[in-house]
């Protein structure tokens, strides 16, 4: 089995479920709906939204960056050296 981590946005509007198996989930805490999932081939070790509807994804080797609207990915950059 895997464990599940939640983070939510700061703002309190979005929950973010994740897991070790590289699936990710947010919902909208007003309305209960889920807004966005997807499935990240590396994980994620940390998630963050923006206020300006940005979700930041962080592992150890990777950084990406989705709008959290449309699903789309805005970007990746390819972590440098150790933490």
């Amino acid at each position: 089995e895997t464990e599940t981590y939640h983070d939510i946005s700061s703002d309190g509007k979005w929950l973010i479920a994740r897991n070790g198996d590289g699936h990710l989930s947010v919902w909208d805490t007003q309305t209960g709906n889920l807004q966005l999932r997807k499935h990240l081939k590396y994980g994620a070790n940390r998630c963050a939204i923006s206020n300006a509807g940005v979700l930041t994804v962080w592992t150890a080797a990777f950084l990406d960056r989705f709008d959290l609207i449309s699903g789309e990915q805005l970007s990746q950059v390819k972590m440098q050296g150790k933490p």
